[in-house]
């Protein structure tokens, strides 16, 4: 599977979920071919504009030129986008699309509706390490596992494009590379999704990443 990316541009404040934030993002046009089964450093000097590619990917609003496409198929349409594409630590599943559930709710209703990848509920706890005490919690209650969490209801949920927040540079990747990052993006990658991690230029990837793409 390939993901397309053709001059996607953006200019102007990004309308994140957060009402409280504005940001201002001036995003030249964008090309790629994005390979599923691979995970991309997507690098900017600006981390606004990593912000912003990320969210337009995610299906979250929608550019102000170009197009994206799934092997040929236009996903133009944010809510197309959004069938496919996960933001990590900010998408949820809601009940009734309203309200937060706890962390095992999202991923059971999801194995229940898609049965994607054909996991059960033991292998997520397996592959993704997840601890007990915390897998009853709601997503906001959890701090460096709500990574985790957060992957594991997406893909429980049959996404397979995975936008990580553009603060995941120098700090994170040295913290959790080792621990837990690598090894779950490298199980991430065996089920053919495709991940983009953000970072500044003076970031460390070490070799989380298969490819660089500048924007």
């Amino acid at each position: 599977m390939m993901l397309s990316v053709r001059d996607v541009a953006y200019n102007g404040y990004i309308p994140i979920p957060n009402p409280k934030i504005r940001w201002y993002a001036s995003l030249p046009p964008v090309n790629g071919d994005f390979e599923f089964g691979k995970v991309y450093n997507v690098v900017s000097e600006h981390e606004n504009e990593l912000w912003a590619f990320n969210w337009l990917l995610a299906g979250i609003f929608n550019p102000q030129q170009g197009s994206f496409s799934l092997d040929g198929v236009m996903l133009d349409d944010a809510p197309q986008r959004r069938k496919i594409a996960w933001m990590v630590r900010y998408d949820e599943i809601r009940r009734f699309g309203r309200f937060p559930q706890r962390v095992k709710n999202q991923v059971r209703q999801g194995i229940k509706k898609y049965n994607a990848h054909n996991l059960s509920e033991y292998d997520y706890f397996n592959h993704f390490m997840l601890a007990p005490t915390l897998y009853i919690r709601y997503l906001r209650q959890q701090s460096s596992e709500g990574w985790r969490s957060s992957c594991v209801i997406g893909l429980s949920h049959n996404r397979m494009i995975f936008c990580f927040p553009s603060y995941t540079r120098q700090g994170f990747l040295d913290d959790y590379h080792n621990l837990w990052l690598g090894d779950m993006l490298q199980f991430m990658k065996s089920l053919n999704c495709l991940i983009l991690l953000p970072s500044l230029p003076n970031a460390n990837t070490y070799n989380l990443c298969d490819a660089i793409i500048h924007i």
